[in-house]
């Protein structure tokens, strides 16, 4: 249940930067895949630096 929630969390959040994402959960291990990255965490893994990477690679944009 928690890399589901995890990976909707990723996807609403690539959808608000306007990047287009897939993911899978196979084996417990969750893998969101963009154009340019492929961002992977374990059940066991830290969910929360899961989501910063992503937001690292894709910042949010200031308006202008």
């Amino acid at each position: 249940m928690y890399l589901e929630q995890t990976a909707q969390r990723a996807m609403t959040y690539l959808d608000s930067v306007g990047v287009a994402a897939d993911y899978d959960i196979k084996y417990m291990v969750l893998v969101v895949r963009t154009d340019e990255h492929e961002f992977s965490v374990a059940h066991d893994g830290f969910l929360t630096d899961f989501i910063c990477n992503i937001a690292s690679a894709y910042p949010q944009k200031s308006p202008v």
